[in-house]
Protein backbone atom coordinates (compact mmCIF):
# COMPACT_ATOMS: atom_id res chain seq x y z
CA UNK A 1 0.00 0.00 0.00
CA UNK A 2 2.69 2.40 0.44
CA UNK A 3 4.38 2.15 -3.17
CA UNK A 4 1.12 3.64 -4.77
CA UNK A 5 1.09 6.41 -1.96
CA UNK A 6 4.65 7.22 -2.78
CA UNK A 7 4.19 6.90 -6.50
CA UNK A 8 1.69 9.60 -6.01
CA UNK A 9 3.33 12.01 -3.91
CA UNK A 10 6.47 11.43 -5.99
CA UNK A 11 4.10 12.65 -9.07
CA UNK A 12 2.28 15.50 -6.96
CA UNK A 13 5.88 16.71 -6.37
CA UNK A 14 7.14 16.09 -10.20
CA UNK A 15 3.94 18.51 -10.90
CA UNK A 16 4.82 21.01 -8.29
CA UNK A 17 8.26 21.33 -9.23
CA UNK A 18 6.92 22.06 -13.13
CA UNK A 19 4.67 24.36 -11.45
CA UNK A 20 7.60 26.23 -9.54
CA UNK A 21 9.88 26.14 -12.75
CA UNK A 22 6.93 27.95 -14.99
CA UNK A 23 6.59 30.89 -12.27
CA UNK A 24 9.91 30.84 -12.19
CA UNK A 25 10.19 31.59 -15.95
CA UNK A 26 6.83 34.07 -15.94
CA UNK A 27 9.16 35.65 -12.91
CA UNK A 28 11.96 36.14 -14.97
CA UNK A 29 9.95 37.47 -17.87
CA UNK A 30 8.12 40.12 -16.15
CA UNK A 31 11.35 41.31 -14.65
CA UNK A 32 12.73 41.64 -18.18
CA UNK A 33 9.63 43.53 -18.97
CA UNK A 34 9.83 45.77 -15.97
CA UNK A 35 13.51 46.38 -17.32
CA UNK A 36 12.86 47.31 -20.59
CA UNK A 37 10.10 49.45 -19.47
CA UNK A 38 12.09 51.67 -17.30
CA UNK A 39 15.19 51.88 -19.51
CA UNK A 40 12.75 52.94 -21.93
CA UNK A 41 11.63 55.80 -19.27
CA UNK A 42 14.92 56.59 -18.85
CA UNK A 43 15.76 57.26 -22.32
CA UNK A 44 12.74 58.67 -22.86
CA UNK A 45 13.92 62.33 -21.88
CA UNK A 46 16.23 61.46 -25.28
CA UNK A 47 15.03 62.79 -28.64
CA UNK A 48 17.53 61.02 -30.82
CA UNK A 49 18.20 58.02 -29.36
CA UNK A 50 21.60 56.34 -31.11
CA UNK A 51 22.33 52.51 -30.36
CA UNK A 52 26.34 53.55 -30.11
CA UNK A 53 25.62 55.97 -27.71
CA UNK A 54 23.47 53.45 -25.86
CA UNK A 55 26.65 51.09 -25.55
CA UNK A 56 29.21 53.68 -24.58
CA UNK A 57 27.06 55.03 -21.70
CA UNK A 58 26.96 51.47 -20.47
CA UNK A 59 30.35 50.49 -20.52
CA UNK A 60 33.15 51.81 -17.84
CA UNK A 61 36.48 52.14 -19.37
CA UNK A 62 39.03 50.25 -16.75
CA UNK A 63 42.15 53.09 -17.21
CA UNK A 64 44.70 50.47 -15.78
CA UNK A 65 44.15 47.91 -18.58
CA UNK A 66 42.63 50.20 -21.49
CA UNK A 67 39.31 48.17 -22.42
CA UNK A 68 35.53 48.76 -21.76
CA UNK A 69 34.26 47.04 -18.98
CA UNK A 70 30.51 46.70 -18.30
CA UNK A 71 29.47 48.64 -15.95
CA UNK A 72 27.13 47.22 -13.26
CA UNK A 73 23.34 48.21 -13.49
CA UNK A 74 21.45 49.97 -11.05
CA UNK A 75 18.95 48.20 -9.43
CA UNK A 76 15.97 49.88 -7.30
CA UNK A 77 16.40 49.03 -3.65
CA UNK A 78 12.64 48.79 -3.78
CA UNK A 79 12.97 46.43 -6.63
CA UNK A 80 14.96 44.25 -5.25
CA UNK A 81 13.14 43.72 -2.15
CA UNK A 82 10.22 43.25 -4.08
CA UNK A 83 11.81 40.41 -6.56
CA UNK A 84 12.87 38.94 -3.01
CA UNK A 85 9.41 38.88 -1.47
CA UNK A 86 7.87 36.99 -4.58
CA UNK A 87 10.85 35.27 -4.36
CA UNK A 88 10.44 33.88 -1.06
CA UNK A 89 6.49 33.80 -1.72
CA UNK A 90 7.08 31.14 -5.06
CA UNK A 91 9.28 29.20 -2.32
CA UNK A 92 7.02 29.05 0.62
CA UNK A 93 3.92 28.27 -1.21
CA UNK A 94 5.47 25.26 -3.03
CA UNK A 95 7.27 24.06 0.13
CA UNK A 96 3.66 24.42 2.05
CA UNK A 97 2.25 22.43 -0.63
CA UNK A 98 4.81 19.82 -0.46
CA UNK A 99 4.44 19.42 3.54
CA UNK A 100 0.48 19.70 3.88
CA UNK A 101 0.00 16.65 1.86
CA UNK A 102 -3.37 17.81 1.25
CA UNK A 103 -4.72 18.39 4.66
CA UNK A 104 -6.99 21.52 5.50
CA UNK A 105 -5.73 21.57 8.96
CA UNK A 106 -2.51 23.30 7.51
CA UNK A 107 -4.34 25.96 6.40
CA UNK A 108 -5.54 27.38 10.08
CA UNK A 109 -3.37 30.57 11.35
CA UNK A 110 -1.72 30.09 14.94
CA UNK A 111 -2.88 32.88 17.08
CA UNK A 112 0.48 34.34 17.19
CA UNK A 113 0.34 35.08 13.64
CA UNK A 114 -2.78 37.22 14.55
CA UNK A 115 -1.01 39.00 17.16
CA UNK A 116 2.06 40.00 15.38
CA UNK A 117 -0.41 41.42 12.48
CA UNK A 118 -2.08 43.65 14.86
CA UNK A 119 1.24 44.60 16.27
CA UNK A 120 2.11 45.69 12.89
CA UNK A 121 -1.13 47.53 11.82
CA UNK A 122 -1.00 48.85 15.28
CA UNK A 123 2.24 50.41 14.63
CA UNK A 124 2.03 51.25 11.30
CA UNK A 125 -1.37 53.17 11.70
Amino acid sequence: MRAPNAAALDERITRLEAKLLDNQRDLHTLLQKIREVSRLQANSGQTHKNPANDQAETMVTDKGKDKAVPRRSQRSPVMMVAVAILTGLAVGIAYFLVTAKGDPSALTVPNWISTIIDRFNGWVG
